[in-house]
């Protein structure tokens, strides 16, 4: 009778080594970075949250923004994205294997009223 031969070892696929992307991070609660309410929304009682991509770039500047999911208003959808445009906001810049690059990173934005 012949004995079988124990299973060869199954050798790991290497893990594909790819860049390490840390994307940039945006705080609304850095002055410059928080958007003035609209007045046409606060007399409208408009509420609602922007879901945004944001292009940081390697200083920490905002050069491109997509509005990924609307409030329901344009105006305050506008109004955060126009803030973040404007350049008073300065950001933490996103990294590839740990040195400043440009990233897209997302971001949302809630209005309520107080």
């Amino acid at each position: 009778m012949f004995s079988k031969a124990p299973p060869a070892p199954v050798a790991e696929a290497p893990k594909a080594a790819g860049p390490s992307i840390v994307p940039g991070v945006i705080d609304f609660n850095v002055a410059g970075c928080k958007p003035e309410y609209p007045r046409a929304s606060l007399r409208n009682e408009e509420t609602g949250t922007v879901v945004l991509s944001v292009l940081v770039g390697a200083d920490g500047s905002v050069s491109d923004v997509k509005i990924d999911k609307s409030s329901g208003y344009r105006g305050l959808d506008n109004a955060v994205r126009t803030q973040l445009l404007s350049g008073s906001c300065k950001n933490k810049p996103g990294t590839v294997d740990g040195k400043p690059q440009p990233t897209w990173t997302k971001v949302q934005y809630v209005w309520k009223l107080d």
